[in-house]
This record gives structure tokens, sequence and C-alpha cells, in this order.
């Protein structure tokens, strides 16, 4: 693709001008469509992806940051509407919106030397167990992040 950005031989014109093409925004609008969805977004990735190109599939569908000491509780999230304690170590993250299928990937770090594993994906949920760092499940705190299409 060529480059979109604004040239020096081009004046900088933004949106709505009367005569002249709207070079401000011309970077961002090719990622667009005129009906402002996201026209690079619908398709999934190529078996070899573009480089610098943004795929619905390989965006973050979801992460939380939570305090796992008896029950969980979200400090920060996106798209996590709440944890389910299972028992010692072992947590469902629900989602606010489900995912398009339950092949996504999941990553997660937990505070003072632990492990995250996955038990169950599902659309509208992950089930995780945290542990410690001899293989014991334990209430830790820590973080999750899931990539896949929504």
């Amino acid at each position: 693709m060529a480059d979109q950005s604004i040239q020096y031989t081009e004046e900088m014109v933004g949106a709505g001008h009367g005569t002249k093409a709207d070079t401000l925004n011309r970077h961002s609008l090719i990622e667009h469509n005129t009906d402002g969805t996201h026209g690079a977004l619908t398709t999934a990735a190529p078996a070899t992806p573009t480089a610098n190109h943004l795929y619905k599939d390989k965006m973050v569908g979801a992460w939380c940051n939570w305090s796992g000491g008896g029950a969980p509780s979200i400090d920060d999230d996106v798209n996590v509407s709440s944890i389910t304690d299972n028992g010692v170590g072992d947590y469902t993250f629900n989602f606010a919106t489900a995912m398009a299928n339950a092949t996504y990937a999941v990553a997660g770090s937990v505070v003072r030397v632990g492990m995250l594993e996955e038990v169950t994906l599902a659309t509208g949920s992950a089930r995780l167990n945290v542990d410690d760092s001899t293989g014991t499940l334990a209430d830790k705190n820590g973080s999750m992040i899931v990539v896949g299409e929504q």
C-alpha cells in the first residue's frame, strides 16, 4: 500500500471541505468504510498476514486484572463482567460480550511466582486455574488477556 501520510507538497485539509480532498484523515479512512464500520476488521488474518494490518481475530477480546484473596474481585478490565470463584485458585472469567468461538488464546501472569492454566474455554467465559510455585492451586492476584474474535 502506498504511503497515505500527508506529503510536504499537499495541503492539510480536514473532512467536509467543499472542494478539496480530506488529507488529514486519509490514513485512518483507509481502515474504515464510509459508514464508519471497520473495513480492515471484517476478515480473518490470512495464513501470511499483511504487515501493519489489523485483523479482528488478532485483537484483544478481553483482559482482566484481579485480586484473588478470598472472593476474587476485578481491579480493572475490558469485557469481563464478573469472576466466579469455583474454589481455591479456580476462577471463571465471564465475558460481557461473548467471543465468536472457543478457540481464542489466553495468556496471563500471577503475582509472586505462579502459573495460569486453561481449564475450559467457552464463548461466554474462560475457566482458569491459578497455581503457586509448587503447582498447588492458590488464590493469587493476577492478570489475564484474551486474544480472538468477538
